[in-house]
């Protein structure tokens, strides 16, 4: 399922939902857009591996801010990801730990999120 999201301030599009992953990532690219430089990045020294047992190298971690919802009910929320230099056709992917860590359920049938928001249950649209 792709949705839109807030990530520290400014808006992605084409961020796919995998429950299949077991990290958040995003592109190098898109880290650069957000305005953040390589030398930011928190050095690791794991490759990750992939369907195939092929290994892809990692840039680093971050830390950013993740905002989900619309500005009367949203969820505000602080998460890892792991930076990628290599094209993908997402500009980023969240994976079991921000649903598992944040009570996110996902409803393929009507494709879309809900979460609970201060006050109410909140519902994010996907495609």
């Amino acid at each position: 399922m792709l949705i839109n999201i807030l990530l520290n301030r400014y808006m992605v599009q084409r961020v796919l939902i995998n429950i299949g992953s077991s990290i958040n990532l995003i592109t190098l690219e898109v880290y650069k857009k957000l305005g953040f430089k390589k030398a930011y990045l928190t050095k690791v020294m794991f490759p990750l591996v992939r369907l195939g047992d092929k290994t892809m190298p990692v840039a680093g971690t971050t830390n950013l801010i993740v905002i989900l919802g619309n500005k009367v009910h949203k969820r505000i929320i602080y998460m890892e990801f792991v930076v990628v230099d290599i094209p993908l056709s997402y500009n980023a992917i969240l994976g079991r730990p921000i649903l598992n860590g944040n009570n996110i359920l996902i409803n393929m049938d009507c494709l879309c999120l809900k979460f609970p928001a201060p006050g109410a249950i909140a519902v994010v649209r996907g495609s």
